[in-house]
């Protein structure tokens, strides 16, 4: 994507921004951060072995713990949109 210094950098900031928004939304529990997230089914495998992957990388630095828990009542799952190459701009 073509751009302009200013646009990549906006972009940049936004995606900082957003990042920093859902790491403070872990709590600390004793030595543990504990958060929430969704994934969608199609995508489990992926976030599995990424987690296998990221523990091979840093041995020692940690591990992460992926288990699927009930929702609350009130949680409704974001809409997912499959994206290809036409509505990926949009």
């Amino acid at each position: 994507m073509k751009c302009s210094k200013v646009v990549e950098m906006q972009l940049f900031v936004e995606k900082e921004r957003s990042i920093y928004v859902q790491l403070n939304t872990l709590k600390l529990s004793k030595n543990v951060f504990i958060g929430r997230i969704w994934c969608p089914k199609v995508y489990e495998e992926d976030l599995m072995s990424g987690s296998v992957q990221l523990s091979l990388i840093y041995p020692g630095k940690g591990s992460m713990e992926i288990k699927e828990i009930d929702p609350r009542v009130d949680d409704t799952p974001p809409t997912l949109f499959k994206l290809n190459a036409f509505t990926a701009p949009f």
